[in-house]
């Protein structure tokens, strides 16, 4: 489960399940799954219908985006998980049709990102605490905690946002005059090679809860490579979930039996927890751990 799945956008039944929304967040909540799923737990998790999660599963196993498990004597049931911790989906530059699906792919997305906005954008709800109103298409789902901790980032980051807007501001005023200056002034390719990038922000409470957006990452075959290489040595791509809690923990410096009271279970599995990641790692003491998480 830990190494990445790479898949082919050529296959049409995976691209027919990455066009459905509703589908990949479905699959979403099972990727999120500690363990493997039942059809009705998928459907009590997702607020759908036995029948309706019984179609996803069997969509997204066709898709190869999930697996089926058969019931044995530990599972009485057949249960379901997603494939890997992470998809890659490869895509070819030079194909036409993979252009096409992936523009329309990324403006469904952002349709629907606006949807949720709009569904919620409230008095109550708009913008945050102290902070103007953002707006933007990036759209995922988050526990209050997290809201929490993303919004004092947020406030913390906001004076060099602003700062950096502020220049960026007077760069294109002072860019626009000197294209005023200038006989070339219709030809505007100096500018466009000099700003890139465009950056939009929405952060807001929901009014009701939404799945989460799938997580699969699109990458440009010839890029694949160098993502893999960056993916199989972090140590998110090679921790398990709960594996991952207990390294954060540790690598800030608290003991095991902190770890162990923080997350209400038992020092032995702190340390069989330990033992693992250091293996997954490839590290042999506390101090080349530590290392190893700041670098990745």
């Amino acid at each position: 489960m830990n190494q990445p799945t790479v898949l082919s956008l050529e296959c049409p039944k995976l691209r027919a399940a990455m066009s459905d929304i509703s589908l990949t967040q479905r699959w979403e909540v099972l990727r999120r799954s500690a363990n493997p799923l039942t059809t009705h737990a998928l459907a009590d998790a997702c607020g759908v219908s036995d029948g309706v999660a019984q179609r996803t599963l069997d969509l997204l196993v066709e898709a190869g985006l999930a697996v089926r498990l058969r019931a044995s004597a530990r599972r009485r049931e057949i249960t379901y998980r997603a494939v890997s911790e992470r998809v890659l989906v490869q895509w070819d530059a030079t194909s036409g049709s993979d252009l096409v699906f992936l523009l329309q792919n990324r403006q469904a997305m952002r349709a629907y990102s606006r949807g949720v906005i709009d569904r919620n954008d409230t008095v109550e709800t708009r913008g945050m605490p102290g902070l103007p109103k953002f707006r933007g298409h990036q759209s995922f789902t988050l526990t209050k905690a997290e809201s929490e901790s993303i919004a004092q980032a947020l406030r913390n980051a906001w004076q060099f946002i602003t700062q950096v807007e502020m220049l960026a501001r007077e760069r294109a005023a002072a860019a626009h005059a000197k294209r005023g200056q200038r006989k070339d002034a219709a030809n505007p390719s100096e500018d466009a090679e000099e700003h890139p990038y465009h950056v939009a922000l929405e952060f807001r409470p929901l009014k009701t809860a939404e799945l989460p957006i799938c997580d699969i990452g699109a990458w440009e075959k010839k890029a694949l490579a160098r993502e893999l290489a960056y993916l199989t040595r972090s140590p998110a791509a090679v921790l398990t979930q709960r594996e991952q809690q207990v390294a954060k923990r540790l690598a800030d410096g608290e003991s095991r039996p902190e770890v162990a009271k923080a997350l209400g279970v038992t020092l032995n599995t702190i340390n069989s927890a330990t033992k693992r990641i250091y293996t997954k790692l490839g590290v042999r003491n506390r101090a080349e751990f530590t290392a190893r998480m700041k670098s990745g």
